[in-house]
């Protein structure tokens, strides 16, 4: 990345002579970033209304330099270049706030009156008319799509149009809104995520009485919810209305669902590869099992041999007593055959299948 190599008294006047948000295009770091740069040597900012007086060459005085003693003679101010474009400094949504704005063709006005409303808003609109037609008994047992909107009856006219006008902007975008289980949400690839409108309000307190009471009173102002758990975010109206937050509103749902898809995707991968790795511990201690047994086998083998030997010393010892006696009793005769029997009973080498150490259970 190139660089441009400025004096504390060069950064100064470029700081008075051009605006920041000027300055942030040439140069690969954003107005913020300057005006810290600006803090961090001590070099003052143009107050409000310089600019204005400047373009309209009324007299103004840059500020001084004040004093100060710099770590490094130089700063240095990295250009842009392709590789590190203007936009790079605003962030994922502000651009798609921008590229959604600027498609013609996008639906991003919220008209006076409903023109050809989406088949969600004349079910909801049905809906809040069966209930009020048959307010005792309103049964739901006929299957409706109502969209989750919570306002008094004065606010359901706007309410109506700002979700249709949400909603054509979303099946603009390629996505879909669903109502299922009383519940609304906005289907952006394979991700689903919560629409709620409601009408704020105000508490009122009352004092008449023994006791202070009070109430939500409606007072026609919106709030949008949108998103599902840790994406979920509250929409607030401003001085412009929710109207003019759609593309704002369009873009933050496509952003959530782009992260929540790749949250799951992470999870997926993670879950296949515990899979992989405890499948590998378990072959590893699968192996470890068997490596165990077969020395646990070999050392008993080694502990039977070993006690054959010794029976056969002993009755060898016997023997040889007898044979210097000079008489072999046929007691005795019977007890060096057992003897040896047992010998060879305990001995792993004797009799083993195919030629292999035997697993004896003597």
């Amino acid at each position: 990345m190139e660089k441009v190599i400025l004096t504390r008294e060069e950064f100064h006047k470029l700081i008075w002579s051009t605006p920041l948000s000027q300055l942030a295009k040439t140069y690969a770091i954003s107005d913020n970033g300057l005006r810290k740069m600006c803090k961090k040597y001590k070099v003052p900012i143009p107050f409000n209304g310089y600019w204005q007086k400047l373009k309209y060459n009324k007299p103004v005085k840059p500020e001084k330099l004040p004093a100060f003693i710099m770590e490094k003679y130089a700063i240095e101010l990295p250009l842009r270049g392709v590789d590190n474009p203007f936009n790079a400094d605003v962030s994922p949504e502000t651009l798609l706030v921008r590229q959604i704005k600027g498609d013609p063709k996008a639906p991003l006005t919220v008209p006076e009156e409903l023109d050809k409303p989406h088949f969600l808003i004349k079910e909801t609109k049905r809906h809040w008319a069966a209930v009020k037609k048959h307010k005792a008994d309103y049964s739901f047992k006929n299957p409706f799509s109502c969209l989750s909107i919570y306002v008094e009856k004065d606010t359901q006219p706007r309410a109506l149009r700002l979700f249709d006008s949400l909603i054509k902007l979303l099946e603009y975008r390629g996505h879909n809104v669903i109502v299922r289980q009383a519940a609304t949400y906005a289907v952006i690839g394979s991700i689903e995520l919560n629409l709620t409108l409601r009408e704020s309000g105000n508490r009122v307190y009352n004092n008449d009485g023994p006791w202070r009471t009070s109430e939500i009173v409606p007072n026609g102002r919106l709030h949008l919810k949108t998103g599902r758990h840790s994406w979920d975010k509250q929409w607030l109206e401003n001085k412009n209305g929710l109207e003019s937050m759609l593309a704002k509103i369009v873009a933050r749902l496509e952003i959530d669902a782009e992260k929540e898809a790749k949250w799951l995707e992470d999870c997926r991968l993670s879950a296949i590869r515990r899979a992989e790795e405890e499948k590998v511990r378990q072959e590893a201690e699968a192996r470890r099992r068997e490596e165990q047994q077969k020395t646990d086998t070999l050392l008993k083998q080694a502990e039977l041999f070993s006690r054959a030997q010794m029976i056969r010393a002993f009755v060898h010892e016997v023997k040889r007593k007898a044979i210097e006696a000079g008489e072999m009793p046929e007691q005795t005769q019977q007890w060096i055959a057992w003897a040896e029997r047992k010998a060879n009973g305990c001995d792993p080498t004797v009799d083993s299948p195919n030629g292999l150490p035997g697993d004896p259970t003597v």
